[in-house]
Formats: C-alpha cells, sequence, structure tokens
C-alpha cells in the first residue's frame, strides 16, 4: 500500500477551488483540475492511494477500478515530477 505525500519543497495555493503547483526542480507551473485538486488535498501521508480512490470514486460517481487507475497515474506522474512522494507507510 502506497501513502502520498506533497513534496514540503512545493510552493503551492489553492485558487477558485483548483491547487496550483511550482515543482521545486524545475520552476514548472502546473494546475490541477477539480479532481487533481482533490487528490492533491488528500496527499497528507496518512491517507492511502486506496483512500483516495475511493473518495474520488464517491465524490464523482465512477467505478472504484477506473477511479483506482486514475489516481496511481495520476500520482506516479506527480512523483516524476518531484511534486509528490509516495512512502510505503502512513505518517504518524
Amino acid at each position: 500500500m502506497k501513502f502520498p505525500l506533497r513534496n514540503p519543497r512545493v510552493a503551492t495555493r489553492t485558487i477558485d477551488g483548483q491547487a496550483v503547483a511550482v515543482s521545486p526542480d524545475d520552476a514548472m507551473l502546473h494546475t490541477f483540475n477539480e479532481i487533481g485538486t482533490l487528490i492533491w488535498e488528500l496527499a497528507d501521508g496518512k491517507t492511502s492511494l486506496d483512500a483516495i480512490a475511493r473518495e474520488v470514486a464517491d465524490r464523482y460517481e465512477i467505478g472504484l477500478a477506473q477511479a483506482t487507475a486514475d489516481v496511481a497515474s495520476f500520482c506516479e506522474e506527480l512523483v516524476e515530477r518531484g511534486i509528490l512522494e509516495l512512502g510505503d507507510r502512513a505518517l504518524g
């Protein structure tokens, strides 16, 4: 089980319900849609990818398998960009 955690070096703000983040290594600006913003807000190092996928599935009325795949793909992309980290254990 993986636990996503926002990189503490990322500058971030939520403006009108959309999260905006600046990646630390290349200063690129990333704007997240509504679902991406929800995932970003839940990426606290304590909430598992599975729990985040369940929340996305419930809130947006999509199948759990699709939500799981989408959440995992989105988080992997953010890891590649240095915006997010994936831990093997929950924090605290």
